[in-house]
């Protein structure tokens, strides 16, 4: 999936909502200026299944893509939960100020400034 114009963004949006990213496997690629955020798939019976010491079995989460920003100018983070894991609630973007914005149910946003909107998703 890939998105260059803001009305694209809704099946990009609507795929990730409610899917996580760990906050900390974020990254910046200085070089091709992109914003890399891998995501996991948490929805219930997805993923490998991991036996507990206790005999519980749960679900151990999987890498279910990546979302990469392309055409980065900058960007920032506004962490205001101070956790680790986070979920996808929306991605928008704001044509005049060439800002896109994701933003999570946990207080948490993104805000990137982009050259050009390209937005593409890898999904495994």
């Amino acid at each position: 999936m890939r998105a260059t114009a803001s009305d694209e963004l809704e099946s990009i949006a609507g795929f990730l909502h409610d899917r996580w990213f760990d906050l900390e496997e974020v990254t910046f690629d200085n070089a091709r200026n992109e914003l890399h955020v891998p995501f996991l798939d948490r929805r219930p019976g997805s993923g490998r299944i991991r036996r507990r010491l206790a005999g519980r079995a749960e679900a151990e989460p999987q890498v279910a893509g990546e979302l990469v920003v392309s055409h980065v100018v900058s960007y920032s983070i506004d962490d205001r939960a101070g956790v680790q894991w986070f979920d996808f609630n929306w991605i928008s973007y704001d044509e005049q100020t060439r800002r896109l914005s994701i933003r999570s149910n946990i207080p948490l946003e993104v805000l990137i400034t982009v050259e050009d909107l390209d937005v593409s998703l890898t999904i495994e």
